[in-house]
């Protein structure tokens, strides 16, 4: 009853062509900078600021992320952007929520003093 994200990777393994059909999402809030991501393809788009602030790269071209392409390519960010709401809200809606209680550290539950 579980919605699985994982896909078969058989076919990369053996060598032949492969793609993952749902991007990959992933997020840390208790990260300093971007909390969230979602890579498609060969793009990268970065969330921050409670997914208020996005950057977007291009991997292939760019695969130390020195370059923001958000405001060249709307579009592309627009299309990106949804994707990642769309994942995030899934993930909301179907995960626990124990991380939501912890120190920004991730250390120990807020109000909890370690012993």
């Amino acid at each position: 009853g579980r919605t699985l994200d994982g896909v078969d990777v058989t076919a990369a393994l053996e060598g032949k062509p492969w793609a993952r059909p749902k991007p990959i999402y992933w997020r840390l809030d208790m990260a300093p900078g971007p909390k969230a991501a979602l890579r498609d393809g060969d793009r990268k788009l970065l969330a921050a600021d409670g997914l208020t602030r996005f950057e977007l790269y291009d991997l292939r071209a760019d695969p130390a992320e020195s370059r923001d392409l958000s405001a060249e390519r709307p579009a592309e960010l627009d299309a990106l952007k949804a994707k990642l709401l769309a994942t995030h809200a899934e993930v909301e809606a179907e995960g626990p929520d124990w991380w939501k209680r912890l120190n920004p550290n991730g250390a120990t539950p807020a109000g909890v003093r370690p012993k």
